[in-house]
């Protein structure tokens, strides 16, 4: 008489598992500290902080008077060196949040420096003259309401730093396939 195959019971342990590790997660310097910009702004360190900020579309379209665009993500802000860093992430529910991050990804992909930009409607400042003689308004805190990719941005060697388009951990059906491979 042939023996009976015991029923064997797989129990399988899903450690910091996320099923969208990291997809849609973005870095980029939206600022650069102690340099004088394009607007002749001089922002100095600690002007920043560390803040929560909403990503607009293209060209703070969720920002200017009149827009209707509503944001396309969330992140934090914080100073890195002379360099002001949002790492955020895109609502990739969201049709517009989709786009901006595919041109993104397709620009960097392309080698294509990718400027950025802020709104400042909240800042403490104080105007000074230069070691030239030009008159500079001088940023020493700054509320920022808001991040967002744009065409030219005021910013001197704003860019991004990274934009996340693969999972790096396992995947739910990998982890399944690998139980039932050890399973035969």
């Amino acid at each position: 008489m042939a023996k009976e195959k015991e029923q064997e019971l797989k129990v399988i342990v899903f450690k910091n598992f996320k099923l969208d590790d990291e997809l849609g997660t973005f870095s980029a310097v939206f600022a650069t500290l102690n340099v004088v910009d394009k607007d002749g702004d001089l922002t100095i360190n600690g002007a920043f902080g560390e803040q929560k900020v909403l990503i607009s579309q293209y060209n703070h379209g969720s920002w200017d008077s009149g827009s209707k665009a509503l944001p396309i993500g969330v992140g934090k802000i914080f100073e890195r060196g002379d360099d002001v860093i949002v790492e955020g992430e895109f609502d990739l529910n969201d049709a517009d949040a989709v786009k901006t991050y595919n041109k993104l990804k397709w620009m960097n992909e392309k080698g294509q420096v990718q400027e950025w930009s802020y709104a400042l409607p909240k800042i403490d400042y104080e105007f000074r003259t230069d070691e030239n003689g030009d008159m500079i308004r001088v940023l020493k805190r700054i509320e920022v309401p808001e991040v967002s990719p744009v065409i030219m941005g005021a910013g001197v060697d704003t860019r991004l730093l990274s934009i996340k388009s693969k999972r790096k951990s396992p995947q739910l059906m990998d982890h399944i396939e690998i139980v039932r491979k050890s399973s035969q």
